[in-house]
C-alpha cells in the first residue's frame, strides 16, 4: 500500500491463521480507473473517487487522482493546458489547488508529496526538493512512505536513457541504492514501499516481466513471487508486482501465455495477490455465482490495503470499458475495533449514492 500507518497486529495475525484461504467480498465502485487507496477503503482514480461509500464525479474538473493518503488528502494530475498541471485536495469533495510540482504520484500521511518527475518530494506549500539529481540524470518516484522513503527508478546516464535501460532505486535518509543492480533486467522498476522499508516492483529480462520483492535493509532482489506465481497458476508468464501493504501482502498483475490458455475466453491479463505466502488470481478469492464475475474480468489489482483491501482494474466483458471494484476480505471486521471506519457494503452491484459537488 503506497499510504502506510501502523496499526495493532494481533487481530490480523489471527485472522491469517484462521483464514489461510480467504474469502472477498465484491463491491462495484464506478466507472472509472482506480489508482490508489486508503486504509479506510477509499478509492481515487481517473476522474472519480470512491469516498465514505460515495461515488464523487470529478470528471468536468479533468482531474486524474494518483493516491488518497488516511487524512483524505489528494493528489493527481489536472487537465492539460500545455502540460499537467497538478493538483491537491484537502478532502474528495474540497476544490483543487495546485501542487506547484508535476506529475503528483503519491502522498503520505503527513502530506509529503511524491512527483514522479525526477523524484521530487514537496510538502504542500512549501518548496520542492530534488532528492535524486546527483545520482541520475532522470528519476520517477512511484511511492513514499511516512518515512519519507521513496522508491522508483532512473536512468543513471545518457546511454541508459537512449537503450531505455531503467534502474530500480530506494532512497532513504538521504542514500540512494540500486536495487539488484547486478541482475539481468534490461528494465526494473521498484513500485511500492511500506513502512518497514519492503519494497515490491518487477524487472523485464528476455521480455519476460517477473515480479519481485526486497526486505529492507537488503538490496538483492527476492523472485519467488514470480516464481510462486508461474508455478501455481496454470499460464502465468509475466507478473507484475504493483503494491504491498503493512504486513507485505503483494498485489500486481500476472500475463498469460495464450499458446497456453483461452484467452479469448478468459483474456490475457489478471488481477493477484499474494498472501499468508500464497498466491491468488483475484477471482479464485470470489464466489464464482457472484453477479458482478459476469460482467467484469478483474484485470489488475493496484492497490492494497493494510486492511487487506483491494483496489481492482476491471473491464466489462460486453465493450472493455474501465471500471473500478473492491475487494474486502471476509477477515476485515476484526479490524473494526482499530479506530478505522467500517468496511464497504458488499455484493452491491452499483454504487450507493453519486455526489458531484462542482
Amino acid at each position: 500500500m503506497k499510504r502506510i500507518i501502523g496499526i495493532g497486529l494481533m487481530g490480523y495475525f489471527f485472522c491469517q491463521a484462521a483464514y489461510a484461504a480467504p474469502q472477498y467480498s465484491l463491491t462495484y465502485l464506478g466507472d472509472f480507473a482506480p489508482a490508489g487507496m486508503n486504509n479506510h477503503g477509499d478509492v481515487v482514480g481517473r476522474h472519480m473517487a470512491w469516498y465514505q461509500q460515495q461515488l464523487i464525479d470529478w470528471s468536468n474538473l479533468g482531474l486524474k487522482a494518483k493516491a488518497i493518503n488516511d487524512a483524505g488528502e489528494v493528489v493527481g494530475e489536472g487537465p492539460q493546458r500545455g502540460h499537467p498541471v497538478d493538483f491537491y485536495l484537502s478532502s474528495p469533495s474540497a476544490s483543487p489547488q495546485e501542487t506547484g510540482v508535476l506529475w503528483s504520484n503519491d502522498i503520505n500521511s503527513h502530506g509529503v508529496i511524491l512527483s514522479r518527475m525526477s523524484g521530487a518530494v514537496v510538502q504542500f506549500g512549501g518548496a520542492a526538493t530534488n532528492l535524486t539529481q546527483s545520482h541520475a540524470i532522470h528519476a520517477e518516484g512511484m511511492a513514499i512512505n511516512d518515512l519519507a522513503q521513496v522508491v522508483g527508478w532512473a536512468y543513471l546516464d545518457q546511454q541508459a536513457q537512449q537503450n531505455l535501460n531503467e534502474k530500480a532505486f530506494r532512497l532513504s535518509q538521504g542514500q540512494f541504492e540500486l536495487l539488484d543492480s547486478s541482475s539481468g533486467f534490461e528494465q526494473n522498476f521498484a513500485m511500492d514501499i511500506n513502512q518497514s522499508g519492503q519494497t515490491v516492483g518487477y524487472g523485464v529480462e528476455g521480455g519476460v516481466a517477473k515480479s519481485w520483492q526486497v526486505e529492507s535493509g537488503t538490496s538483492e532482489v527476492n523472485l519467488s513471487l514470480h516464481q510462486q506465481l508461474t508455478s501455481e497458476h496454470v499460464g502465468v508468464l509475466d507478473s507484475f508486482a504493483l503494491a504491498n501493504n503493512q504486513h507485505n501482502d503483494t498485489v500486481g498483475q500476472v500475463g498469460f501465455d495464450c499458446q497456453v490458455v483461452d484467452c479469448e475466453e478468459q483474456g490475457n491479463v489478471a488481477g493477484f495477490v499474494s498472501v499468508n505466502n500464497s498466491t491468488y488470481l483475484l477471482n479464485q478469492l470470489i464466489d464464482e455465482n457472484h453477479p458482478l464475475l459476469d460482467e467484469y474480468r478483474l484485470v489488475k489489482a493496484v492497490d492494497i490495503n493494510d486492511r487487506g483491501q483491494i483496489a481492482v482494474l476491471a473491464t466489462a466483458i460486453s465493450n472493455n470499458q474501465e471500471h473500478a471494484l473492491l475487494l474486502t476480505p471476509d477477515y476485515t471486521a476484526s479490524f473494526e475495533s482499530l479506530s478505522l471506519r467500517g468496511t464497504p457494503n458488499s455484493w452491491q452491484s452499483s454504487p450507493m449514492s453519486l455526489v458531484n459537488d462542482h
